[in-house]
């Protein structure tokens, strides 16, 4: 059974970014997919696999922003909001998820 893990992807002032970078990796098997978010700076990873997941998301400018342990269960989809802020790739901003 699988299930969707979606998004949204604003800056600190709370605009949508489109086209940033957005990957997850099965926790569990190490299985990873990217995407881009759209020009609603939204994005979406449908029919994915039970289970928990990283998500990352970096944009040329922004601190890159993960999310840790973002679970999904069959017909339970996951929704995921990250908040990029002004600075370089190389700094990073952790965010710990529970459903």
């Amino acid at each position: 059974m699988t299930s969707t893990i979606s998004g949204i992807v604003t800056d600190n002032t709370g605009g949508i970014v489109p086209g940033a970078n957005v990957s997850i990796k099965h926790n569990a098997t190490g299985v990873a997919q990217e995407s881009i978010t759209n020009a609603d700076g939204s994005f979406s990873f449908p029919n994915m696999n039970s289970g928990s997941y990283t998500v990352t998301v970096s944009l040329q400018g922004f601190k890159t922003v993960v999310v840790n342990n973002v679970v999904i269960t069959a017909g339970s989809p996951a929704s995921v909001r990250a908040t990029l802020e002004v600075g370089g790739l190389t700094e990073q901003v952790t965010v710990t998820s529970s459903s």
